[in-house]
């Protein structure tokens, strides 16, 4: 059997780069995987704490990314059904306002293989993820469970990110799949 990696998103928190702020007033979570966001177009949220990243925390639970990370996203899938970028303001009197994406995936991909996945005993909670390589195969960004902050990755679009230095503040948690070579003796 050969080893596929892919790469879950995680925010670093301890990373120089200030934190996004919503409204004390706004619903929480902003957006929620497999979940239609609601009233996105008048969000506002407010730099706190340090410079922009381009993966940054956000304090109400959205991925928020930059107009540069999100291109290079598209740069290596184009359009992706089922993954929406909300455009959004975010406000700065030390940095400047910018725009930034909301990066919402609007279904929960069912891409985890159950044999091997390690759950913690009598839950469905998830110790050791692996994914399914027949329903991985084609992907290229998705997610694996209806958490907020769930982004998995291919490869190549890791290495894009890094490449571009778009991975500030971000590490890469390898997430692995398994290719079944199938005998047919």
């Amino acid at each position: 059997m050969e080893t596929i990696k892919f790469y879950e998103i995680i925010v670093r928190g301890n990373a120089k780069g200030g934190v996004l702020y919503a409204p004390k007033s706004w619903v929480r979570p902003i957006a929620r995987d497999g979940e239609v966001v609601l009233n996105w177009q008048s969000l506002k949220v407010e730099l706190r704490n340090g410079p922009y990243r381009n993966f940054n925390m956000c304090v109400g639970t959205a991925n928020v990314i930059s107009e540069d990370f999100k291109a290079a996203i598209q740069e290596v899938t184009g359009d992706v059904p089922n993954l929406e970028f909300l455009p959004i303001m975010a406000t700065s009197k030390e940095y400047g306002d910018r725009r930034y994406y909301i990066m919402h995936f609007t279904k929960i991909f069912d891409v985890i293989d159950e044999d091997n996945t390690i759950y913690e005993p009598n839950s469905n909670s998830i110790i050791k993820l692996w994914l399914d390589y027949d329903k991985v195969k084609d992907l290229k960004i998705f997610n694996s469970q209806p958490y907020i902050n769930d982004v998995i990755v291919s490869d190549d679009i890791r290495r894009l990110l890094k490449r571009k230095h778009l991975d500030d503040g971000i590490e890469f948690m390898p997430v692995y799949c398994e290719i079944k070579r199938h005998n047919n003796a």
